[in-house]
C-alpha cells in the first residue's frame, strides 16, 4: 500500500509539472472506502476516477509467483455463462503502424481497431479485435500483430488480411511491455525480464529470465534496456538462456526507447533525458529537458516524438531542442509517426485516434480525430440498440441486432470541459441523462431524441446540482441521485423537463436508486440503504433504513415485490424483507462482493471488481452461486433482457453475456499456447444431419462430444487425429428436439458451440 501511495504521489507531481489533469485511482478510492467508510473525493465532491490518465502498463499488478516459474496470465474463466459479443472500446492507449503496408493499429480500451492509412488524414477502418485485457502495447512485425494486454499475456494475430485478423498464438507472460528482435520476444513483467523464443510462432517458449521490475523495454545490439519505478537497467542478452544485468541507474523511468548509442527516456521528475549507452557498463547522461515529457516515445531519424504532441530534434544529442508542438486537449498516451506521408498518430485518451499533420515540423497541426471512447459506466437496452453512458464521451448508441458484433451507430457528445455522464435511462424515443461538467460547473438534466439512433438530438434540459450517479424513470418523473441530493424531474413533456424541489440527503456518496410504488430506495456508501416515501413529489421524507454491514459500502439496489437486493462492496449481497419499509430486515446473504445487482425471475446478477456472478435466489434465505464470468476489467452496471446480460465495463467497453443452465465450464482463455484451431456448425437449427467444418493448424488428436442443456454428456461423436481443414457429417435423427452443445477437445484446448435440433 505504501508503494502504491508513493507511486501515485510521484506521478501526481510529474503530471502537474506539465499541467495535466490527473485523477487518483478508482481502486484507491474503493480501498479508502473500505478502510474509512467513505470514498476518496475531489475537492468538488466528485468521487475519484481511475488511473485513466496513464496507460495500463504503468498501473500496478502484482505477480505472486517467483520469476523462475513460467507465470501464467490472469485466469479468465466462466461457469454457465458465455460471452457472446463485445464492444471493447475505451480510452486510446496505444498506436503502432506498418509503413510498408499502410496499416495502423489503434489500441482502444480492450480492443484493437485496424486502419488502412493510404490516405493518412482519413484512416479507413478495416476490422476490429477484442482482447482479454486493457491494451498495454501493440507491435507489428511483417504480417503479425503482437498485442499485450493487462494481465493477459501477448496475443499474436495474423494480419495478412487486415480486414479479417486471425489469432494464431499466445505468449503466456503477463508482459507490461515487450520488444522483438530476430526470433526472440523480450518481455518485462512486474518481477522479471523473460525471453521467449518465437521462431515457431505457433509454439513460443521461454528460454531465459532474470529479475527486473519494469514496465518499459527497448533493445539495441546485445543489450535490452528496461525502465521502471526504481531504475534504468542494461541487461546483456547475448546468451538468451542466461540474461545478466550489467549496469543500472537509480532513476524512475516512465518510458524509453534506444537507438544506436543512445537511450531516450522520460523520467518522473526530470523530464526528457538522453543517456549515452555506447558502453553499457558506463552509461552517462548527455542532456536533459525538464519541461518536456510524456508516457511514450517514438524516434524516427533525427526527431523524437512525444505524444503531447511534441517534436524534439536530437540530431545533436548533447543539445536537443523542441522543434514544434501542439497542445492536445486531453492526456495523450502513445504516438507513432509515418514520415513517408508526414503524419503523426496519437492515442489520445477519450478523444480517440488523433491524426497530426507534421509536414512542417515547426508547426504540427491536429488534422482529425476518430473513434473516441472512455469509461463505460451504465447501459440501457431497448429494442435493437444498447445505450451506453460513456463517462467523458457522452452517450454511445450501439446496434446489437447481432449480439456477436455490436457496433456504434450514433453518439451524443456531452459538452464542456471534463464532462461527466454516469448513467442513462431510455423510454420510447427519449434518452434521459444527467450531465455534469466541472469546468465551469454546469449541471444539466437532458432529454435526447433517439428516434433516429444515428443522429440523436437534444430536445430539452433543466438545471441540476452535481453529477447524477444513477437514474430511474417511472411514470411522469425521472428520479436521480447525485453527491448529496435526491432529484425529481417532471418529464410529462420531455421537451420541457422541469426540476422539482431537491431533497438534500443527510449523507453523501449515493450510488444507486430504485423506485417501487411510492418508495425510493437509495444505496449509500456511507450510511447503507435509505428508504424515502415519495408519494408526494413535493415533499419526500425518509421512512426507514438498513445500515451498511461490516466491511462495507452500499453501491447497488434492486427491489422486486417485498424483497430488496442490497449490493455492498465489502459486505456481499444482502437480501432484505421490505414488506414494512420502515423496518427492513435481512433474510439472506451471499458473501461475494457486489457493486451492482439486477434480478430477473429467480436469478440475481451481480458485478464485482473482476467478474459478473449469477446467483440463484429461488430460496432467498439461501442464495447460491450458479454461474460467473471473469471480464477484462471491472464490470460496473448491468442490464438484463431475456437471456442476455449487458455489462458496462469501464475502460473495457461493453460485454454481452448469455446464461445457459448447463454444467459446462467454457474457458475464455486456454491453458496453453493458443492456435487457430476452429470449427463451424451447420446447419443451425439441425434437422437430420450435423456438419462440422474443422481447421487444425497442425496435426493433433481430438474428441467431439455432445452435451444437453443441463450439461449431461449425450454421446461421443468421434475421436481421431486431424490436420488442416476437414469436414465431418453426423446423423442426429435419434436426438430429441432441444438445445445442445458440441465440444471439440484437443490437448489443453476446448471449443464450445451451441446448436438447436428441430426434427
Amino acid at each position: 500500500m505504501k508503494k502504491c501511495v508513493i507511486f501515485l504521489f510521484a506521478i501526481f507531481s510529474f503530471l502537474n509539472a506539465w499541467n495535466y489533469d490527473y485523477r487518483d485511482s478508482y481502486e484507491i478510492a474503493l480501498s479508502t472506502e473500505l478502510e474509512t467508510g467513505s470514498p476518496a473525493t475531489r475537492n468538488d465532491g466528485v468521487v475519484f476516477d481511475s488511473l485513466r490518465t496513464l496507460p495500463p502498463r504503468m498501473r500496478g499488478f502484482g505477480d505472486k509467483e517467483y520469476f523462475e516459474t513460467f507465470i501464467k496470465p490472469q485466469t479468465r474463466d466462466s461457469l454457465n455463462v458465455r460471452c457472446v459479443g463485445r464492444w471493447p472500446f475505451g480510452p486510446g492507449f496505444e498506436v503502432y503502424g506498418d509503413t510498408s503496408n499502410n496499416i495502423l493499429c489503434f489500441g482502444s480500451g480492450s480492443g484493437i481497431l485496424v486502419f488502412d492509412i493510404s490516405t493518412p488524414s482519413n484512416p479507413a477502418r478495416l476490422s476490429q479485435i477484442a482482447v482479454n485485457g486493457l491494451i498495454m502495447q501493440v507491435y507489428i512485425k511483417d504480417t503479425l500483430l503482437f498485442v499485450s494486454s493487462y494481465g493477459n499475456g501477448i496475443e499474436v494475430f495474423n494480419l495478412a488480411n487486415p480486414s479479417s485478423p486471425v489469432k494464431i498464438s499466445q505468449i503466456d507472460v503477463p508482459a507490461r511491455d515487450f520488444c522483438l528482435k530476430d526470433t526472440f520476444a523480450y518481455c518485462v513483467a512486474e518481477d522479471s525480464l523473460r525471453i521467449i523464443n518465437i521462431a515457431d510462432i505457433l509454439n513460443p517458449y521461454q528460454v531465459g529470465a532474470c529479475w527486473d521490475s519494469s514496465y518499459t523495454i527497448s533493445i539495441s545490439g546485445n543489450y535490452v534496456y528496461t525502465g521502471g519505478r526504481w531504475k534504468l537497467s542494461a541487461i546483456d542478452v547475448s546468451d538468451p538462456t542466461n540474461p545478466q544485468e550489467v549496469n543500472s541507474l537509480g532513476v524512475w523511468v516512465y518510458t524509453l526507447t534506444v537507438d544506436g548509442d543512445h537511450c531516450y527516456c522520460v523520467l518522473n521528475t526530470n523530464g526528457f533525458t538522453i543517456y549515452n549507452i555506447s558502453d553499457p557498463l558506463n552509461i552517462w547522461q548527455e542532456s536533459q529537458m525538464s519541461t518536456v515529457g510524456g508516457v511514450d516515445i517514438y524516434k524516427l531519424g533525427f526527431y523524437v516524438y512525444l505524444p503531447g504532441f511534441v517534436i524534439v530534434d536530437v540530431g545533436d544529442s548533447a543539445n536537443p531542442f523542441v522543434v514544434g508542438d501542439t497542445a492536445l486537449p486531453v492526456y495523450a498516451q502513445a504516438v507513432w509517426v509515418n514520415n513517408n506521408f508526414g503524419y503523426g498518430f496519437v492515442a489520445n485518451d477519450y478523444e480517440g485516434l488523433t491524426v497530426i499533420n507534421i509536414n512542417d515540423p515547426t508547426n504540427p497541426v491536429v488534422d482529425s480525430q476518430y473513434y473516441g471512447a472512455d469509461d463505460s459506466r451504465d447501459v440501457f437496452v431497448q429494442g435493437d440498440y444498447a445505450y451506453v453512458s460513456n463517462l467523458r464521451k457522452g452517450l454511445k448508441i450501439l446496434d446489437i441486432t447481432t449480439p456477436a458484433n455490436p457496433f456504434e451507430v450514433g453518439e451524443y457528445d456531452t459538452t464542456g470541459t471534463d464532462p461527466i455522464l454516469e448513467t442513462v435511462w431510455v423510454r420510447d424515443s427519449i434518452a434521459y441523462v444527467p450531465v455534469y461538467s466541472s469546468i465551469p460547473p454546469i449541471c444539466r438534466f437532458k432529454t435526447i431524441n433517439i428516434s433516429n439512433p444515428t443522429s440523436p438530438q437534444l430536445i430539452g434540459q433543466c438545471a441540476g446540482l452535481t453529477s447524477g450517479n444513477d437514474i430511474f424513470v417511472k411514470d411522469t418523473l425521472a428520479h436521480y441521485i447525485e453527491t448529496g441530493a435526491y432529484h425529481r424531474v417532471t418529464i410529462t413533456n420531455p421537451a420541457a423537463p422541469e426540476t422539482l424541489q431537491r431533497y438534500f440527503l443527510p449523507y453523501t456518496t449515493s450510488w444507486s436508486i430504485f423506485v417501487q410504488d411510492t418508495f425510493a430506495f437509495i444505496a449509500n456508501a456511507d450510511s447503507g440503504l435509505r428508504i424515502l416515501n415519495v408519494s408526494n413529489p413535493a415533499a419526500p421524507f425518509e421512512v426507514g433504513h438498513f445500515d451498511n454491514p461490516p466491511g462495507g459500502g452500499a453501491t447497488g439496489i434492486f427491489v422486486k415485490d417485498t424483497l430488496a437486493y442490497f449490493a455492498t462492496w465489502g459486505g456481499g449481497l444482502r437480501i432484505l424483507n421490505v414488506t414494512d419499509p420502515s423496518s427492513p430486515s435481512e433474510i439472506g446473504f451471499h458473501p461475494a462482493a457486489a457493486w451492482d445487482v439486477v434480478v430477473q425471475d429467480s436469478i440475481a446478477f451481480t458485478t464485482s471488481s473482476t467478474d459478473m456472478k449469477v446467483i440463484n435466489i429461488s430460496d432467498p434465505t439461501n442464495p447460491i452461486e450458479v454461474g460467473h464470468y471473469v471480464t477484462a476489467y471491472h464490470p460496473f452496471r448491468l442490464f438484463v433482457q431475456d437471456s442476455l446480460i449487458y455489462a458496462a465495463c469501464f475502460e473495457a467497453g461493453m460485454y454481452i453475456f448469455e446464461r445457459v443452465p448447463t454444467g459446462i465450464v467454457e474457458k475464455a482463455q486456454i491453458d496453453i499456447v493458443t492456435s487457430a484451431l476452429s470449427f463451424k456448425v451447420s446447419p443451425n437449427p439441425v434437422t437430420q444431419n450435423l456438419i462440422l467444418l474443422i481447421f487444425f493448424p497442425y496435426k493433433d488428436e481430438y474428441q467431439i462430444d455432445i452435451y444437453d442443456i443441463q450439461g449431461r454428456k449425450m454421446s461421443c461423436l468421434e475421436k481421431g487425429e486431424g490436420k488442416g481443414t476437414i469436414t465431418k457429417k453426423y446423423s442426429l435423427h435419434n436426438i430429441p428436439n432441444g438445445i445442445y452443445f458440441i465440444i471439440l477437445s484437443t490437448e489443453g484446448i476446448e471449443l464450445v458451440k451451441k446448436f438447436v435440433v428441430i426434427h
